[in-house]
């Protein structure tokens, strides 16, 4: 593990005095926080992102580009296409205000109808060749994640295509392993692990039912991985891919607390 962070959804997107606080709370472990940007659907978020430059100035920061009001998985040259890579140009822009070190996109987003699925696919495949080509012109390192959820009716990728994905783009991308989306969807994360390897380069690591993606703390009993195969896969990730960024995904609520975050952070750390 490259670095530890904690991710600005468990502080509903914009809490940053209690960003702030966690990560004064778990500094002895070097953490960090991932920013999100959330685009026309907030459109004053990304001026609060600018103020928060300075309060940051000292933390490692990542970010997680785009997600709530864009799709990738739209056609090259359509006004959709068009907004989706415009969103990520003005992004990039705040990747290097903030100094930041990496930035997460979503394969794709929106619900869709099973007899379009193999057209999704192959405009979201199109669409991620175009925007690793920007990011690497750009000099920005861009990861792609793993998503959908059965009950939102938007898999798009199952492990083999999503593996299958790498291939087709530059060496300059990475993947980013959302392990709760991929508990959802019943994949096997140590044969992901095992096919990617470090091209692995961050995990979205959080805890659920295997039914929902409820983004619920690590160490939660009675989830789909229980604490000792949670604590199996975090060593396994570790062995297998050293370098790579977590960020603790967490659901916002009553136990998104800096006590909670560190002792959830201290035994991961305990743990590996």
């Amino acid at each position: 593990m490259d670095r530890l962070l904690f991710s600005c959804y468990g502080a509903n997107f914009d809490g940053y005095a209690l960003l702030h606080d966690i990560v004064d709370a778990t500094k002895e472990y070097g953490t960090g926080v991932e920013l999100t940007v959330l685009k026309s659907r907030r459109p004053d978020h990304i001026w609060g992102l600018m103020k928060e430059i300075i309060p940051f100035k000292d933390t490692y920061v990542t970010f997680h580009g785009p997600y709530y009001e864009v799709e990738a998985a739209s056609e090259q040259g359509s006004a959709e296409n068009e907004y989706f890579l415009e969103s990520y140009r003005q992004s990039f822009g705040l990747y290097y205000a903030f100094g930041a070190h990496s930035m997460v996109t979503h394969t794709n987003q929106y619900t869709f109808e099973q007899k379009e699925k193999d057209k999704k696919l192959r405009y979201s495949q199109q669409t991620m060749a175009t925007l690793a080509n920007m990011a690497k012109s750009a000099n920005v390192n861009l990861l792609i994640e793993n998503v959908g959820e059965p009950a939102h009716g938007n898999v798009l990728y199952d492990q083999k295509t999503f593996i299958d994905l790498f291939s087709r783009l530059p060496e300059s991308v990475g993947a980013l392993i959302d392990i709760g989306h991929a508990m959802v969807n019943d994949w096997d994360i140590f044969s992901v692990i095992d096919a990617l390897g470090d091209r692995i380069r961050g995990y979205h690591i959080h805890n659920n039912d295997g039914k929902r993606d409820q983004h619920l703390p690590l160490f939660y009993t009675g989830l789909k991985y229980s604490n000792e195969k949670m604590i199996k896969l975090l060593r396994y990730m570790e062995k297998k891919t050293p370098r790579s960024e977590w960020v603790l995904e967490y659901a916002p609520g009553e136990h998104i607390t800096p006590e909670n975050v560190r002792k959830d952070m201290k035994r991961i750390i305990e743990s590996l």
